[in-house]
């Protein structure tokens, strides 16, 4: 009875969501089917000759130059004149530097000679460094690049394939990891050990694209190749360890490409916002936020027009923002990106059931973009679909470097999407 009460309020959600989902326009979704040093200080050591580094400016001069970004003045969305300046970048040299961490480099090399662990086909970076292989093995390291856990065995990627994709929790202390067959584990970082292995969360066979933790510890989400979003809740009982999962976002309705939670900074974090949780997903025709807590809601959505063989691209950041002469507001923003053309939305969250969006500005670029990332409230990190990485001011939109790296030979997590499965027969931005 319990487990029929469980299936039929899973169902009363999925029906409420889907309900939301059409006034967005369901033709739209018609597609087929430990105290150390940081890392920093590490990545940012002055390498040898034999190094290739792209570098002009002092290891110093580096940490001081990130240093200012974190106290500069606010983000302004509304610069009239948008002059074309460098600011803090001016006279510092370059600021993009391609360092090889050779202590993992070396011992990746050697487990795939002794062991037969694979190459590496995902990785997440925090305190520690994870890197998951093509043979199921999940190596940590730490900040002085010395490995901390081997986790699993290649006799895990018989039985689920390479891994996929890595999530570390807030603390760092736990990992999930996602498997090209289906399957998600969760490991104990503090003691090596593996305290969940995920079977029942979506569909098998298909892989887990992304995995994330949310700020609540007990709450992750994760996509599938099939285009499904999952929300999982971790609990523990007497029979021990589970696990409850509701879906999000079905697959038939669109395929979702990227799926990511909103995580709040410990000093932004206040009775009101503390209450949320977002996670915005993109389609190959909307942008879609939902508020998973106190309830379950379709908070914003946003048309998302592009070609087809263009992936859709997002991701978060709190920045302070001052908007039109008025006090500067410390708040969520969203980048969207597709082809060209980027879209920056501010999250004004009034209280834990009411969330506004707000677009602050949509700008273009001379190239089409491939993957970006906030390096701070003010850059923006953007590498092109020709693998040349592109340092952008979003105050200015000014271009301040790029750095070729098409000789890097970059995993593609889309690898793993369900139309090299299936001959194709899915959007053409997957094929």
């Amino acid at each position: 009875m319990e487990e029929k009460g469980e299936d039929l309020s899973a169902e009363l959600l999925l029906n409420g969501l889907e309900s939301q989902l059409e006034e967005l326009d369901e033709a739209e979704y018609d597609l087929p089917s430990v105290s150390a040093p940081t890392l920093e200080s590490i990545l940012n050591e002055t390498a040898d000759e034999e190094d290739d580094v792209v570098s002009n400016s002092e290891d110093s001069e580096f940490g001081r130059l990130l240093g200012t970004f974190d106290t500069e003045s606010l983000v302004s969305f509304d610069d009239p004149d948008r002059r074309r300046k460098r600011r803090v970048y001016e006279g510092h040299g370059s600021v993009l530097k391609h360092t090889v961490l050779k202590g993992i480099s070396s011992q990746i090399v050697s487990a795939q000679t002794r062991i037969n662990a694979g190459s590496p086909t995902a990785m997440v970076v925090d305190v520690l460094i994870a890197i998951g292989t093509a043979h199921g093995i999940v190596y940590i390291f730490d900040p002085s690049q010395a490995m901390k856990w081997s986790l699993g065995s290649t006799n895990t990627g018989v039985q689920y394939g390479s891994v996929s994709c890595l999530a570390f929790n807030v603390d760092c202390n736990r990992l999930l990891a996602g498997y090209a067959k289906g399957q998600i584990t969760m490991w104990d970082l503090d003691t090596g050990k593996l305290l969940r292995t995920i079977t029942d969360v979506h569909p098998m066979g298909q892989a887990v694209l992304h995995v994330k933790f949310t700020d609540n510890r007990k709450v992750a989400v994760c996509a599938d190749s099939g285009g499904s979003v999952f929300d999982m809740e971790f609990n523990r009982s007497v029979s021990g360890r589970g696990c409850v999962s509701r879906c999000l976002f079905s697959g038939s309705r669109g395929e979702v490409c990227v799926a990511e939670p909103l995580h709040i900074p410990e000093h932004a974090r206040n009775a009101t916002n503390a209450q949320t949780m977002l996670v915005a997903m993109i389609t190959f025709t909307k942008v879609v936020v939902i508020n998973l807590r106190p309830e379950v809601k379709i908070v914003f959505s946003f048309p998302l027009p592009g070609q087809a063989d263009c992936l859709p691209l997002l991701s978060w950041i709190y920045a302070g923002i001052k908007i039109s002469g008025k006090d500067a507001l410390f708040d969520p923003v969203l980048a969207v990106a597709r082809e060209s053309t980027f879209h920056f939305f501010q999250a004004i969250i009034r209280s834990a059931k009411t969330v506004e969006f707000q677009r602050l500005q949509t700008s273009e670029v001379s190239y089409k973009v491939g993957a970006f990332c906030w390096i701070n409230s003010m850059t923006l990190a953007v590498m092109d679909t020709s693998e040349k990485i592109h340092l952008v001011d979003v105050r200015s939109w000014e271009e301040l470097e790029v750095l070729d790296m098409c000789d890097m030979q970059f995993v593609y997590s889309t690898s793993f999407f369900k139309g090299l499965a299936t001959g194709g027969n899915v959007s053409p931005a997957l094929v």
